[in-house]
C-alpha cells in the first residue's frame, strides 16, 4: 500500500538505508478549541450547535484563503 497520509506522514524520502517519512507534526489542537468555545452556548440544541461550529469554520476558511 503506498503513500502515508492515512498515517498522519506528510513526505516521503528515499535515503541508502531505505525510505523515511516525515511526520505531520502539526495537531490542530486550537480550532478544536475555538469550536468547543463557539459551540458551548448551546448546549441544548443540537441544530444550533451545528450551525454555530459550521460558521467558525467557513470564517476561518475565509480568513485562510
Amino acid at each position: 500500500m503506498g503513500g502515508g497520509g492515512f498515517r498522519l506522514f506528510f513526505h516521503r524520502t528515499a535515503t541508502p538505508s531505505g525510505t523515511r517519512w516525515t511526520h505531520y507534526g502539526s495537531f490542530p489542537i486550537g480550532g478544536y478549541a475555538l469550536i468547543k468555545l463557539a459551540i458551548l452556548p448551546f448546549a441544548e440544541d443540537l441544530v444550533a450547535m451545528t450551525l454555530a461550529a459550521r460558521m467558525l469554520m467557513l470564517a476561518l476558511f475565509c480568513a485562510a484563503a
